[in-house]
């Protein structure tokens, strides 16, 4: 069991560095770059992962319109945080709608974050 985990944390790493793209495309790297039996064992894993960025691109689109919301209403960071905390409560996400706030972007951690919160 530990060894499949490692394989989804391989696959998600190298789906995250290739930037999300597409199945097609992060399966011909593999292809490539490993080779073809071991692009079709993870074919099913990589096809999760692109349905699941569907939601984590909605999910990340929220925070990224909540950030600019709470940035224009509140010129002081207190607030902003305040109303974060109402929406969040003290969570993961939270601290990533702050970090949007404060005019950073997702990093790849927390992007890795939301696609293990949202995989089904």
């Amino acid at each position: 069991m530990k060894t499949y985990f490692q394989v989804i944390e391989s696959i998600l790493d190298l789906y995250i560095e290739l930037d999300c793209p597409p199945l097609n495309y992060v399966y011909q790297d593999l292809v490539e770059e490993v080779d073809f039996d071991t692009a079709e064992a993870c074919r099913g894993h990589l096809s999760t992962l692109c349905d699941t960025m569907k939601e984590v691109e909605r999910i990340s689109t929220h925070m990224q319109s909540l950030a600019a919301e709470l940035r224009d209403k509140f010129s002081d960071p207190e607030p902003r945080e305040e109303a974060v905390y109402e929406s969040y409560g003290k969570t993961n996400q939270a601290r990533m709608v702050i970090d949007l706030i404060n005019g950073g972007e997702l990093s790849k951690d927390q992007l890795k974050i939301l696609i293990y919160q949202t995989i089904a």
